[in-house]
């Protein structure tokens, strides 16, 4: 794959281009003593960055489980990062017992939030996701 094309023909492409690890990130996962889970991969970065850490286990020579955690407003998303080799779960991050469900990770990415300007329906989604990220990786990092 050209790193550096003069110019980048359709989203497809540039998914690609953007996904594409480093040889220090194939290094770092590889060195990865386990799975990744990213939360909130459904978000604006995260399919990206879901698909660089897959393609990086992959090309290293790690065999590795990326987990991506959402709600999956999109099942398009949902059905493209299986199709990357991204095993998907779909959940509420509010939901108190969820957090008991998630795979067991050597690596856990919190990249859930609101986006700028978004209006709460529900001011727990503000609070709710920062109590969950400090329990998920309280849990997690024992």
């Amino acid at each position: 794959m050209t790193m550096n094309p003069t110019s980048i023909r359709d989203v497809a492409q540039l998914e690609d281009l953007l996904s594409e690890p480093t040889e220090d990130v194939i290094r770092t996962l590889s060195d990865l003593d386990g799975d990744i889970v990213v939360i909130g991969v459904g978000g604006k970065m995260g399919p990206t960055l879901a698909r660089m850490a897959m393609k990086a286990f992959e090309l290293g020579g790690a065999r590795r489980r990326v987990t991506g955690i959402s709600r999956f407003s999109s099942p398009q998303l949902k059905r493209q990062l299986e199709s990357w080799g991204i095993e998907t779960v779909g959940c509420d991050l509010l939901d108190p017992g969820f957090s008991a469900s998630l795979p067991d990770a050597a690596g856990v990415i919190f990249m859930a939030g609101m986006k700028f300007g978004s209006r709460f329906s529900r001011p727990e989604m503000f609070t709710g996701s920062r109590r969950f990220r400090t329990e998920v990786l309280a849990k997690k990092m024992r």
